[in-house]
């Protein structure tokens, strides 16, 4: 098999954050390739069957200034589709523990106006969540069965 783009250990991914005042700190993402693609493998190889590639990732070293710190934030990047006259996709990027509410907000922002409704499915009048362990449970189950995880936003007021 044909490799496209071989990781070894040491292979680094930097990112560096600046912010808007011009007298902050620099602040720097700083990932292990090699290491996060051992255990999307091993995740792999395991059975669970699940592309954690696209649903979620984990930092491994944040460096801010000089110092660096041990972090492991794991995100869910979760894609929400809003329907009507003119649709419009989106991808929010989601902590592992995360409310219905704050998933709210998040798309409200990044869309523009005030929504009302997550759906499962594109379909009208489909399955809705409508609190935090429906939208748990969701999630668990696309994680499980290795989908995308992809909502539909309802119409607004």
């Amino acid at each position: 098999m044909l490799k496209f783009l071989e990781l070894r250990y040491g292979d680094k991914c930097q990112t560096t954050l600046v912010p808007n005042s011009r007298n902050s700190n620099s602040s720097t993402l700083d990932f292990d390739l090699a290491s996060q693609l051992e255990d999307i493998n091993k995740r792999d190889s395991s059975g669970k069957g699940h592309n954690s590639m696209s649903d979620s990732f984990t930092t491994q070293r944040f460096s801010e200034g000089h110092s660096v710190v041990n972090a492991s934030v794991s995100t869910h990047r979760i894609k929400l589709m809003r329907q009507g006259k003119h649709p419009k996709m989106i991808a929010v990027s989601m902590p592992t523990n995360f409310s219905r509410q704050s998933l709210m907000l998040k798309a409200q922002e990044k869309l523009g106006h005030s929504i009302q409704t997550l759906h499962t499915q594109e379909t009208p009048g489909g399955p809705q969540l409508y609190t935090d362990e429906e939208l748990q449970t969701w999630l668990n189950d696309c994680l499980a069965q290795g989908k995308k995880l992809l909502l539909f936003v309802g119409p607004t007021c």
